[in-house]
């Protein structure tokens, strides 16, 4: 695994972590990968539609990862 596979996949973890300062920060965060990524694939070329599954990777664990701690810490 790249490095990069991995940064893709803790900046989806980061998205999902700032809905809980601000719902904005967390749009914020979407819209500058997508625009970074949209950059990388019109100057290099380089399959965005996977660094793109990888953040959503990212972001699908830890929406999973905050469902997993909701349910065992309920009453």
């Amino acid at each position: 695994m790249r490095k990069e596979q991995v940064g893709h996949a803790v900046w989806g973890i980061l998205t999902v972590q700032a809905v809980k300062i601000h719902p904005v920060l967390a749009v914020i965060m979407f819209l500058l990968f997508i625009l970074y990524e949209l950059d990388e694939e019109w100057h290099l070329n380089d399959y965005a539609y996977e660094e793109l599954r990888e953040y959503m990777y990212g972001i699908a664990a830890a929406v999973a990862g905050e469902a997993g701690v909701g349910f065992l810490l309920q009453p």
